[in-house]
C-alpha cells in the first residue's frame, strides 16, 4: 500500500491511498465502464478484513492526519473494494469522491515504470527496441 501526501491550494492538508493494484487493473480494461465490481470473496479476498479499512481511515481524517481519502482495491482485473470518506476540500466541505482527481507530483517516473515493467512481463515492450517504435514522434530526436 502506498500513501500520497500533498497540499491543496488552500494548504489543507490530504492524502489518498493508492494499491499498487490498480495499475493491474487499468492493463486489463480499455474504459471505465468494462470495470467490474465483484465481492471480495469472489476473488480471494476477506470482506470481513476490507471493512476495517474504512474504520481506519476514518480515524485518520478523525485525528487531522488527513483530509479524505479514496481507497481501491483490486485483484485479478476486478474491484473488490471502493471507499471514499472525509473531504476533497476542507475549505468547502466538500466530500471526497470515488472519482477525485488527486495530485501525485513526481510519482509520474514509478508508475510509469511499473506499466514499462508490466509491459515487459506480457512480452509487449523489450527495453531494447527503439523508442520511435512505440513513439514514432520521437524516432528522430537529437539531443545536443
Amino acid at each position: 500500500m502506498r500513501i500520497l501526501f500533498s497540499r491543496s491550494r488552500l494548504g489543507a492538508r490530504w492524502f489518498g491511498v493508492v494499491l499498487v493494484g490498480w495499475l493491474g487493473l487499468l492493463s486489463r480494461t480499455t474504459d471505465a465502464q468494462s470495470i467490474v465490481t465483484v465481492e471480495p470473496e469472489d476473488v480471494g479476498l476477506s470482506g470481513q478484513q476490507l471493512q476495517a479499512v474504512p474504520e481506519a481511515v476514518g480515524q485518520l481524517v478523525a485525528n487531522r492526519k488527513g483530509a479524505g481519502a479514496v481507497v481501491l482495491v483490486a485483484r485479478h482485473g476486478k474491484v473488490a473494494f471502493l471507499d471514499a470518506q472525509g473531504f476533497r476540500d476542507v475549505a468547502s466541505e466538500s466530500p471526497m469522491q470515488t472519482d477525485t482527481l488527486f495530485r501525485i507530483y513526481s510519482m509520474t517516473k514509478p508508475v510509469t515504470s511499473v506499466a514499462v515493467l508490466m509491459l515487459m512481463e506480457q512480452g509487449k515492450l523489450d527495453l531494447d527496441d527503439p523508442i520511435g517504435q512505440y513513439l514514432p514522434e520521437l524516432d528522430h530526436l537529437e539531443v545536443h
